[in-house]
C-alpha cells in the first residue's frame, strides 16, 4: 500500500514537472509563428512558418467550420489568402478572401488589421509553441 502511494505521488510530481517545462520552453522557433494559437472568437489555429511563408488551419469554436490560410511576411506584416472549409454537410457558405495581420515583436500573437475580408477572429495568441525536437 505504501509503495503504491509513493509510486502515485512520484508519477504526479513527474507529470507536474513535465507540464511546467512544456509551458515555459524556449525553442529554436521563438522568432517565428509556430504552434497552437487561440483566437479571440474561441477558434483554435495550428500555425506554421517556413521562411517568410505562413500556413494555418483553424477550427471554429463550435467545430463546424475550418479556416485555411497561406501568406507571406514582410517585416511584422503578414498578408495572404484564407478560405473557410465547412466541416458539415454544406451548412455554411464557403467564404474566402485576403487578410492583413500585424505580428507582435515576440511572435506570440498577431491581430487583424483593417481588411475588407477576413476570418471572423480579430486576434490570435499562442497557447503552446513548443515543437517536437525529433
Amino acid at each position: 500500500m505504501t509503495k503504491s502511494i509513493l509510486a502515485a505521488g512520484t508519477f504526479i510530481a513527474l507529470l507536474a514537472a513535465s507540464s511546467s517545462a512544456q509551458a515555459i520552453c524556449v525553442t529554436q522557433f521563438s522568432d517565428q509563428l509556430y504552434g497552437v494559437n487561440k483566437a479571440n472568437d474561441g477558434g483554435i489555429y495550428h500555425v506554421r512558418q517556413i521562411g517568410n511563408d505562413v500556413w494555418w488551419s483553424g477550427d471554429s469554436a463550435d467545430q463546424r467550420v475550418r479556416n485555411v490560410f497561406h501568406g507571406q511576411i514582410k517585416g511584422n506584416i503578414l498578408t495572404g489568402g484564407w478560405l473557410d472549409v465547412p466541416l458539415t454537410d454544406h451548412e455554411f457558405p464557403t467564404n474566402a478572401g485576403q487578410v492583413t495581420l500585424e505580428i507582435s515583436a515576440d511572435h506570440d500573437s498577431f491581430k487583424k488589421l483593417n481588411s475588407p475580408t477576413g476570418p471572423h477572429a480579430a486576434s490570435w495568441r499562442g497557447m503552446l509553441s513548443c515543437p517536437d525536437t525529433d
